[in-house]
């Protein structure tokens, strides 16, 4: 019975394969916003300007950052972030860092700190900011005590490196 149908079964098992390889992209399966998201911001970054706010004004700021299809690399003092462990959502990639702070930050003290961090592209501007997120709380500096409420704070802009 199969060998007179050799061709009916070719023909169906052809026509599964490009109907799944349709629907993957109609749905975001390898063609969808992650995927130009990260092809869009995929290369090396160098600082453009530091932004100033409560959240993040005494943080390291990376010189530059590198982003491979595998990894995220935030200047020579961060271990890599696996790509697998950042996550694509609302139009930015999240990720966490750890670095050397001599600051207090977010509950943590100085010394090898964990940051929630994610990465937001202006296409018009073509700049990358790196932003920290930080709950409530405050910071000291000599006499000088800054106080920042919770959310996301762009740390730096990025212009792309040629």
């Amino acid at each position: 019975m199969l060998k007179g149908n050799y061709k009916a079964i070719g023909v169906a098992v052809l026509a599964a394969v490009i109907l799944f390889a349709l629907l993957s992209r109609c749905t975001g399966g390898g063609g969808g916003k992650e995927s130009k998201f990260l092809n869009q911001i995929q290369g090396y970054w160098t600082i453009e300007s530091l932004i100033q706010n409560d959240g993040s004004t005494s943080l390291f700021r990376p010189r530059e950052i590198s982003i491979t299809k595998n990894a995220i690399q935030l200047g020579s003092k961060t271990t890599p972030c696996p790509m697998s462990e950042a996550e694509y959502k609302d139009g930015a990639l999240y990720f966490t860092a750890q670095w050397y702070e001599s600051f207090s930050f977010n509950g943590q003290e100085p010394g090898i700190q964990n940051f929630p961090l994610r990465l937001v592209y202006d296409k018009s501007s073509d700049l990358l900011t790196l932003e920290v997120e930080a709950d409530a709380g405050a910071w000291t500096w000599g006499d000088y005590v800054f106080e920042y409420s919770a959310g996301w704070y762009p740390m730096s802009d990025y212009a792309r490196m040629d």
